[in-house]
C-alpha cells in the first residue's frame, strides 16, 4: 500500500512539473531541423573552429556532434559540454505524450483490462454465454480500476 501511495505521489508531483513546463511552452519547443547545437552556434556567430577550441576538440568533431544530434545519437555528456562552451544550459526532459503520468497509467490499465476482458468474453462466447456491450464496458472499467487499486504487476507487462 505504501508503494502505491508513493508512486501516486510521485506521479502527482511530476505531473505538476509537466503542467508548469507546458504553461511555459517549453514542451512545444521543437528541435530545429539542423539541431540545437548548430542553430545556437550560428546564432552566436560562432564557427565550428571557435566551438571546437572551447571544448578542446578538432572542428571535424563539431560537425560530427551536430550530425549526431540530428540523428539522435549524441550523448547527454556531449550536449552538456557543448552547451557550456556556448554559455548555455542543456535541458533534458521526458514528458508524457498523454499530458500526465496519471493519464498514462490510466490508459495502460485500460489497455490491459481490455485484453483481459477480451479473453474472458471470447471464452464466454465459446460457452454460449456472451455478454452485452454494456456489461462488457462495465467489466472493462471494473478490471481497470482493480488493476490500478491493487497496483497489479500486469500493468506494464
Amino acid at each position: 500500500m505504501t508503494k502505491l501511495i508513493s508512486n501516486s505521489f510521485r506521479r502527482t508531483q511530476l505531473d505538476r512539473k509537466f503542467a508548469d513546463l507546458k504553461s511555459r511552452a517549453v514542451s512545444s519547443a521543437l528541435r530545429p531541423k539542423e539541431g540545437w547545437v548548430k542553430e545556437v552556434r550560428n546564432a552566436l556567430g560562432m564557427s565550428m573552429s571557435d566551438l571546437a577550441k572551447r571544448i578542446g576538440v578538432i572542428p571535424a568533431r563539431i560537425s560530427r556532434i551536430e550530425k549526431d544530434e540530428v540523428a539522435g545519437k549524441v550523448t547527454l555528456e556531449t550536449m552538456n559540454k557543448v552547451a557550456e562552451a556556448m554559455n548555455c544550459e542543456f535541458v533534458y526532459f521526458i514528458i508524457p505524450k498523454s499530458g500526465s503520468l496519471e493519464a498514462t497509467v490510466n490508459e495502460q490499465a485500460e489497455r490491459v483490462a481490455s485484453k483481459i476482458v477480451g479473453v474472458v468474453d471470447t471464452n464466454m462466447k465459446l460457452e454460449n454465454q456472451g455478454t452485452s456491450s454494456s456489461s462488457k464496458k462495465d467489466l472493462l472499467q471494473s478490471v481497470a480500476i482493480d488493476i490500478l487499486t491493487n497496483h497489479d504487476r500486469k500493468l506494464w507487462k
